[in-house]
């Protein structure tokens, strides 16, 4: 083979390989990243809970491609603050600066309700002033409302997962410990404590409606609209409450 042909060959395969490379940055360009948290229950993995099955039926009405992301709390909510994702789910307003876009719907995509569980000798908690005086446990990386980790009159105790507060919670270490509904019952069949704590499913310690949340660029405020408008979808034709039926099984 001469001189030329060799040339020819090298030419036309640097050209497929730049091609090939621009089709691969493209694509990912198109692959929209949302950052998550995990939530037992709502978020086990990249592929199981919930809420990620509510956020690909989301992108899949919206006729997008997303990627899932799932890290501990604080390092998903840098990573959208720093400009790495394309959205953050869940957003709450207790530890969401402003400045970001949020997808618009008439109803919240889910309230998080906090309970205050204690031992079940002890009488349930109903209302924060209940907890005066007393050591609470929270979950380290979640976010809680300022009227739990700024108040004055609680002594707070971190544990680095649900199951560890409830153990603290039964051996006496605390006298109360405050977590998500769904994800302190998780905990309990877990560590098999069910029948040794108690909570009042009448009165949330804390209330904290959840949103998408995007960057502030016309890509996410495109992203904002196109969740919006799947989420009306989603409602309208039933396909929403089905899947949050899910939760009372």
């Amino acid at each position: 083979m001469g001189l030329p042909s060799m040339r020819r060959i090298l030419t036309i395969c640097v050209t497929l390989m730049c091609l090939f490379d621009s089709a691969s940055a493209q694509n990912d360009k198109d692959i929209h990243v949302i950052a998550m948290f995990p939530i037992p229950l709502m978020i086990e993995s990249e592929n199981e809970g919930l809420f990620v099955e509510l956020t690909r039926s989301l992108a899949k009405r919206a006729n997008i491609d997303i990627r899932i992301e799932v890290n501990p709390a604080k390092r998903s909510l840098s990573r959208f603050m720093q400009g790495q994702v394309d959205g953050l789910f869940p957003a709450l307003d207790s530890h969401f600066p402003p400045g970001y876009v949020i997808a618009q719907t008439e109803q919240p995509v889910y309230v998080k309700q906090d309970f205050a569980f204690t031992r079940i000798k002890q009488p349930t908690i109903k209302n924060l002033e209940d907890l005066n005086g007393l050591r609470v446990g929270i979950t380290r990386g979640y976010p809680y409302g300022n009227a739990i980790t700024q108040n004055p009159n609680i002594s707070l105790d971190t544990a680095n997962s649900d199951e560890l507060g409830m153990q603290k919670l039964v051996a006496g270490r605390i006298d109360a410990f405050i977590v998500e509904k769904n994800s302190g019952l998780t905990a309990l069949r877990h560590t098999q404590l069910s029948e040794q704590v108690h909570y009042d499913p009448q009165y949330p310690i804390s209330s904290q409606p959840v949103f998408y949340a995007f960057q502030h660029s016309e890509n996410g405020k495109r992203l904002a609209i196109l969740f919006s408008n799947a989420f009306k979808q989603m409602q309208r034709d039933g396909s929403f409450e089905t899947l949050f039926m899910k939760m009372k099984r």
